[in-house]
């Protein structure tokens, strides 16, 4: 019998941004892969923020200027 894992949305929010090429992805982009809704989201991110395991900047989109979630590399987890 195959098991099922079922993962939490701060992994699954993690693997997307580990798997991006750039390590980075947009608000929106996360709202679109992670099916949650904006308030939802944002405490995610928040909380990710605060342990210092991703960064946050504002960048250029295609719809314009947009926050940018990135996760932080390992050299910069270690400072």
């Amino acid at each position: 019998m195959k098991k099922e894992v079922e993962i939490t949305y701060t992994q699954l929010i993690l693997m997307l941004l580990a798997n991006s090429p750039t390590k980075c992805l947009s608000y929106k982009e996360l709202m679109e892969k992670t099916h949650l809704n904006d308030n939802k989201l944002h405490v995610y991110l928040y909380r990710l923020k605060k342990k210092g395991i991703v960064k946050a900047t504002w960048g250029k989109t295609e719809n314009g200027r947009e926050r940018i979630y990135c996760l932080k590399l390992k050299e910069q987890l270690l400072e």
